[in-house]
């Protein structure tokens, strides 16, 4: 491993009775890496979810819903990746995401 990142990725807390989902785009130099998300906390009932929800690069690839996001990923040629949370109603979620360069 060359060098590593980590970003918190937080949801907002959500009153109503839909849930919130916020992603964060991270872009960097091309580089093989290894992309991990898991939900670090939360509060309320209802769904806590933390995954990659589209990266970008020589193996490019948008997993759509939410609901197919992958927790991790190991990429060749990688530029960049968008991170997602989602936090349920009345709660919220707290989401670690690593990059690990190779």
């Amino acid at each position: 491993m060359r060098a590593m990142t980590s970003l918190e990725l937080y949801s907002g807390f959500s009153s109503g009775t839909y849930g919130a989902v916020v992603t964060r785009q991270i872009n960097f130099g091309q580089a093989d890496v290894f992309l991990e998300a898991s939900v670090s906390g939360g509060a309320g009932g209802g769904t806590h979810k933390a995954g990659i929800a589209a990266f970008q690069g020589a193996e490019g690839s948008n997993f759509g819903d939410w609901q197919n996001w992958p927790n991790s990923i190991f990429t060749r040629g990688c530029h960049g990746v968008l991170f997602g949370v989602v936090g349920p109603g009345g709660g919220d979620t707290v989401a670690l995401c690593n990059i690990f360069f190779w």
